[in-house]
């Protein structure tokens, strides 16, 4: 009897303390609807990751477990040594302090996993940059199955249509439909305790601290695409680590005046790509859009991104490369750091194509142009994002149909952006 008592005490005791600590989560699963899922955290970097942590627990070693150590293969434990050692890649402790949060928040649902760490995340979260490495070349062949396409269109090129010259962009994910990566979709919303930092969300993967794609409260979107056509394959040892690209991303997102001219504009983004000066650790293409506010200047860039030179290399609709009027738009080839009349691929004709003379791009228009001439059948997500209407239209790769054979969410960025 008395162990009986003991035995009963002490459960009752770890329940209430599986109590205490839900209570003190400082997140929330919002909804989770035709396979995604939106999570609202707040508070500092480390109880964020926390709160990921616990309500994803599960999530984040189906993703882990599942999909990045088959990726990585016999290349994952140096991987995560090199990821360790920050000799060739350096990450912000604030975010080293997240992920830590997130294995608590982990540990705390009740999910321990053996040798299972903050270098793991790190890693998922880098893994785009690490295959880029002479050591990884057999998994260079692999960024070929990680395809997307943005296209961007403001100003002149949507004027005379419902956005009456505000700014659009319309966005494909296409990666491999892995059951891993598809049961475990999410939007998380920041809203951050530190001083510098302002709201913002990123869409992606659970155990997803960086950037694929993301917007701000200030309006502001980026987005990451792999760069195929960059073949070098000695690339040398930095002169100092490379940032990860996700997590130049998300710095820009989150940061409120990164470049401290006392507002948050396409500069900051700018300032944040810019401040790698040795360039980053693979080929990527990077685009960036803002609110248009019926101008005509250039509040949208494709930056084209390498390990070596030239190691940055901006793309505007000054050069827009056979885009007319205010329109741009980025598959996965550089067209500006090498021009070459071979990198304009299948669906770059097709989208310059289907704009024409670049003008009359309705939101719908913007839409059926992505939709009919720029999708891969690996198409997780499609997405369009309204700034200046803070209107976010999502699909995702759900009931074995691709993100763009599916009814799109619709999405307030106003209410997305209040607890």
């Amino acid at each position: 009897m008395k162990r009986f008592i003991c035995v009963l005490c002490f459960c009752t005791f770890f329940s209430f303390t599986q109590i205490i600590l839900a209570n003190h989560v400082q997140g929330k699963i919002c909804s989770d609807t035709n396979g995604l899922k939106v999570i609202k955290v707040w508070g500092t970097h480390y109880e964020r990751g926390y709160a990921q942590g616990y309500l994803l627990a599960e999530d984040i070693n189906d993703i882990y477990h599942g999909y990045m150590q088959p990726f990585m293969d016999r290349y994952l434990d140096l991987a995560k040594l090199i990821i360790k050692e920050e000799l060739i890649f350096k990450i912000d402790e604030i975010y080293h302090n997240e992920a830590k949060g997130m294995i608590d928040g982990m540990k705390a649902a009740g999910l321990e996993i053996p040798n299972f760490d903050s270098y793991d995340l790190m890693l998922s979260n880098s893994f785009l940059d690490v295959i880029g490495l002479s050591q990884m070349i057999e998994l260079r062949n692999r960024r070929f199955e990680l395809g997307c396409s943005v296209l961007m269109n403001w100003g002149k090129a949507t004027q005379k249509t419902d956005l009456n010259g505000k700014s659009v962009v319309t966005r494909h994910l296409d990666w491999p439909a892995s059951k891993h990566l598809i049961d475990n979709q999410v939007i998380i919303v920041h809203f951050p305790e530190e001083r510098d930092e302002q709201k913002w969300l990123m869409i992606g993967f659970a155990g997803q601290i960086s950037a694929l794609s993301g917007m701000n409260k200030s309006r502001y979107s980026v987005f990451i695409n792999m760069m195929s056509n960059y073949f070098e394959e000695d690339i040398p040892l930095p002169e100092k680590p490379f940032e990860p690209v996700c997590f130049t991303l998300r710095k820009a997102l989150e940061k409120k005046d990164l470049n401290a001219d006392g507002t948050f504009n396409i500069s900051d983004i700018v300032t944040a790509i810019t401040a790698n000066t040795n360039g980053y650790g693979e080929g990527f293409l990077v685009s960036a859009m803002g609110p248009s506010r019926n101008s005509n200047d250039s509040i949208a860039f494709v930056a084209e991104l390498a390990p070596t030179v030239p190691y940055i290399t901006f793309r505007t609709n000054s050069n827009g490369h056979f885009m007319k009027k205010s329109n741009l738009y980025v598959a996965n080839s550089s067209v500006q750091r090498t021009p070459n009349i071979e990198n304009y691929c299948i669906r770059y004709k097709a989208v310059v194509s289907a704009l024409g003379n670049g003008t009359r791009i309705s939101s719908q228009k913007s839409w059926d142009i992505m939709r009919l001439h720029s999708t891969l059948n690996n198409n997780i997500q499609f997405m369009q994002y309204i700034p200046e209407n803070n209107l976010l239209k999502i699909a995702v790769y759900y009931d074995e149909k691709p993100a763009y054979l599916n009814e799109p969410m619709i999405f307030d960025l106003n209410t997305l952006f209040r607890l």
